[in-house]
């Protein structure tokens, strides 16, 4: 194994190595760097890593690429083992990887994925920081109407579900891989919906102890997208039939409360489906 001291910068010979990518090792801290948009530091973690790294030393070396020529190492993968390690004064074992610059985040995400999921919020964060049109948009969206994004992503028609197929199925991908687009008339759409899905979580003064559960918030959007959905006679049926909608544990259990009130007396051709058992 390599070892390079503070200051220091030395190639590994092929022999060390033994055909795989050289192993370094370094007490230079300051050389290796974060990137702004890899997932936040987890103090819980860190703690973890630093009790395994005083038992059983550092074992696996992160992941790290030089994007700048200029010496500095940027982590692609282990940041929370460099945290640990640099809390117990401990050296840095790290392997060069080469990686274009362009291609880093989702390298980044990849590998974070296969190691610890990575959630839709941390693949937002990241290419917001990014500057990606698509994700700005949806965040945009999100600071105007106070809403979360995943009552974002099922506002815009995309879920979040592995299960979705099709044009839903394309968006995640897309929203994952950062080439997300979010055209005009999707925004329209998405505000119509959320505008609706608003007007009925404030409709009655009956709901106010549950009308801010994510449940309950998620029933009512689930509710205002249902194919043949119309705003004025959901709003008229809830005239005399609000108190048939009470505190409930799911999404799936609000959204077919809502579904009653608006079937009620209705017509079997204008009714909604009723949704499944969750």
């Amino acid at each position: 194994m390599a070892e390079i001291k503070p200051g220091e910068r030395q190639e590994a010979s092929m022999e060390e190595t033994k055909g795989m990518a050289p192993i370094y090792t370094s007490y230079d801290y300051n050389s290796f760097k974060v990137l702004t948009y890899n997932r936040k530091k987890n103090e819980h973690l860190v703690d973890a890593l630093k009790g395994s790294i005083e038992i059983h030393g550092f074992l696996m070396p992160i992941l790290v690429t030089q994007i700048n020529g200029d010496g500095e190492y940027f982590i692609v993968d282990g940041q929370h083992r460099f945290w640990a390690a640099e809390a117990l004064s401990e050296p840095i074992k790290f392997t060069v990887i080469p990686v274009e610059e362009s291609k880093l985040p989702v390298l980044v995400s990849s590998i974070n994925t296969i190691g610890k999921k990575w959630g839709y919020q941390d693949f937002q964060n990241m290419y917001v920081i990014l500057n990606k049109p698509g994700h700005l948009e949806l965040q945009r969206f999100i600071d105007t109407n106070a809403v979360t994004l995943m009552e974002t992503m099922t506002l815009f028609g995309f879920t979040g579900t592995i299960r979705n197929s099709g044009a839903a199925a394309g968006k995640i991908a897309a929203f994952k891989n950062g080439t997300l687009t979010v055209m005009e008339e999707e925004v329209e759409k998405a505000q119509d919906r959320w505008s609706k899905a608003w007007e009925v979580i404030n409709y009655s003064e009956a709901w106010q102890d549950f009308k801010n559960d994510k449940s309950f918030r998620d029933g009512v959007i689930s509710l205002v997208r249902m194919p043949g959905y119309d705003q004025g006679r959901m709003i008229g049926q809830l005239v005399d039939k609000a108190g048939r909608v009470v505190r409930s544990r799911t999404r799936g259990d609000y959204q077919r409360l809502l579904v009653d009130a608006y079937n009620l007396n209705l017509r079997a051709a204008s009714r909604l489906s009723t949704p499944g058992r969750e």
